[in-house]
């Protein structure tokens, strides 16, 4: 899939710090799917941004003047105001995204625009004097997707709030019915397939779940096309009809190194402190029965070089403020070493030695022997993720096993 993202979502949360981005970012991550980013949407939001930065900065000089004027100052700490930092919106979206296309729009026909200027088609308004950015906008959309046809056929999310020049009139907004039932994808070219919360209005023009429908005129530019476009009016719309929200609660690439690396260390950290029930594990795979019965563990030590596989993530979802997360994985080669009292290994010593995952077995001088083992082991466990401090902690055993 690929989502295209209007100028207006952009602006309405700079820092993309909102709920709707992260749910928005982690689908696209975890998916595999692409963000069409236009080039003229890039120069929009970064020109708004710099105008509303030097808008919020004369605003606070001007206020912290009037406080001096009204000797309000005792305490105030002045501070400098520098120059608006610069903001660049696609070297902020690829912190977040690992696919995205930019759309140009320098190659439009101007003749074309000027030609839907003069019929007054839309986006161009019914005089044909407003509407020539969003008429660009959507004419390099168009001729991205008809370049690139033979190439796929995913449907493309197209997210704006702009009613007036993109969608058909509606007494129903999409955004605050999205929450009413999951998109269903399908149907003709351009369009969803009606569903329970889906009005049945003419089928040829293309339709949000939840009512939001193409201007016709924009419907038939998109007849041509092998791609279902599919009109959204809010990124948060379009998160609550079509995302799984327990499914992308996290970045799930970005995630894992942090993952692994403390489900790795914990991991070793119960294999070093082996007891009870875990021990009696690792004895009763090792060796026979009788064997496995006699030996105390007195103290045990681990390493791995091989690290982690097989790391699956079965439930991530938020708890409070954190997030809770389940997971499966092994560690592929273990070196574990076992130290028991000396009179059980002289009394099991032929067992403990043709054992196959013993490699080596050490008399040390306090009357205890070292057993070297090494092993794969196995484990499925939960911990807690704390996003904000980017820490791990909590982590719990399910089940452990070792081959």
């Amino acid at each position: 899939m690929k989502i295209f993202i209007d100028s207006n979502q952009f602006i309405s949360d700079f820092l993309l710090k909102g709920a709707p981005f992260r749910y928005l970012f982690h689908f696209l991550s975890n998916s595999g799917h692409t963000l069409l980013l236009s080039r003229l949407v890039i120069e929009e939001v970064e020109n708004k941004y710099a105008a509303e930065a030097q808008k919020a900065q004369a605003d606070f000089l001007k206020n912290h003047q009037r406080l001096n004027q009204l000797g309000m100052d005792a305490g105030v700490i002045a501070c400098h105001i520098s120059s608006p930092m610069a903001f660049k919106l696609e070297e902020l979206l690829r912190s977040h995204l690992n696919f995205i296309e930019i759309v140009e729009y320098a190659e439009v026909p101007h003749a074309e625009v000027v030609q839907r200027a003069l019929t007054r088609r839309k986006p161009f308004d019914s005089v044909g004097d407003v509407g020539y950015r969003d008429c660009l906008l959507w004419l390099s959309l168009i001729q991205n997707l008809t370049s690139r046809a033979s190439e796929d056929d995913e449907e493309v999310g197209f997210i704006s709030s702009n009613w007036r020049d993109f969608y058909k009139p509606s007494t129903e907004k999409q955004s605050k019915a999205a929450v009413s039932g999951k998109a269903k994808l399908g149907g003709q070219p351009g369009q969803l397939e009606p569903t329970s919360s889906t009005p049945s209005n003419d089928p040829a023009v293309p339709t949000g779940n939840t009512g939001v429908q193409f201007h016709s005129d924009l419907a038939h530019d998109l007849k041509a096309l092998q791609q279902k476009v599919l009109p959204f009016d809010s990124v948060a719309a379009f998160v609550d009809s079509t995302i799984d929200k327990r499914e992308h609660v996290i970045n799930y690439e970005k995630k894992f190194e942090l993952f692994e690396e403390f489900i790795e260390e914990s991991g070793l950290n119960l294999l070093k402190r082996l007891e009870g029930r875990n021990a009696a594990v690792v004895l009763q795979w090792v060796f026979s029965q009788p064997t496995a019965s006699a030996l105390t563990i007195l103290r045990s030590d681990a390493e791995t070089f091989e690290g982690i596989e097989d790391f699956d993530i079965y439930i991530a979802e938020e708890v409070g403020q954190n997030i809770y997360v389940s997971c499966g994985y092994d560690l592929r080669i273990v070196n574990v070493t076992l130290i028991v009292p000396r009179i059980q290994y002289e009394a099991h010593r032929y067992d403990i030695e043709a054992a196959s995952h013993v490699w080596d077995t050490t008399i040390l001088e306090d009357e205890t022997v070292e057993i070297h083992l090494s092993l794969r082991c196995y484990f499925q466990a939960s911990f807690s993720f704390d996003p904000k401090a980017e820490s791990c902690e909590g982590f719990s055993l399910q089940t452990f096993s070792v081959r």
